[in-house]
């Protein structure tokens, strides 16, 4: 019988460490109320050229983790990233050439938007990927700024999809409208997802309950 293994990726701004951050938090969400096994990967960036400059390393730093699990029989693979976590995760399937994630969970996600680009559209074509979930808040001003000239120069992508939601999406992709779920909240900022009184919320919609 396979095991769940959930691995959480901060964005900016984030010091690692700290049992306050929204990652380690729901790690332990995992282990103390769900009995699943959770990790996370923390560092610390600013949301400018830093960001860029050191992006692959971060990733190669996820591939490094997640590995283990690739190579070990009985696990299956969830990725949960927020802001620039949601890059990361992509750069890291890219450069281990699209292991199979059962579920990947991108909030407000400072990604590319364009399943055409961040290779989306392949890895759910060739099951490499089963679900998506994409997480959009409407008040989430941080994504706005990177979807201007200054986000783009920055590496944002063409549009950030936790702004837009998916570019260029095969709908032929076979069940397509099951396996690319979207998330909208009207009422919510960039890291509303995690305040106090939303936090449960949205761990279950990540734990599918």
């Amino acid at each position: 019988m396979s095991k769940r293994v959930y691995v959480f990726v901060n964005g900016v701004m984030t010091w690692p460490g700290r049992a306050g951050n929204w990652n380690s938090r729901a790690a332990v969400h995992c282990i103390c109320y769900h009995d699943t096994f959770a990790i996370t990967l923390e560092y610390l960036t600013l949301p400018s050229i830093t960001r860029f400059l050191f992006q692959r390393q971060r990733a190669f730093k996820l591939a490094k983790k997640i590995q283990q699990f690739i190579h070990k029989r009985g696990w299956d693979l969830y990725l949960v990233g927020h802001s620039n976590g949601c890059d990361v995760i992509l750069d890291c399937l890219r450069m281990l050439d699209w292991p199979r994630v059962e579920e990947l969970h991108l909030i407000s996600g400072a990604c590319e938007a364009s399943f055409a680009l961040n290779g989306l559209n392949g890895a759910l074509r060739n099951n490499m990927v089963g679900k998506v979930h994409y997480y959009i808040a409407a008040k989430d001003w941080p994504l706005w700024v990177a979807d201007t000239w200054a986000g783009w120069s920055f590496g944002y992508g063409t549009h950030p999809l936790g702004r837009s939601g998916p570019l260029n999406l095969d709908e032929d992709i076979p069940s397509v409208d099951k396996r690319v779920v979207c998330h909208v909240r009207d009422d919510f900022r960039h890291s509303s997802w995690f305040a106090e009184g939303n936090f449960v919320r949205t761990m279950d919609l990540v734990l599918g309950m």
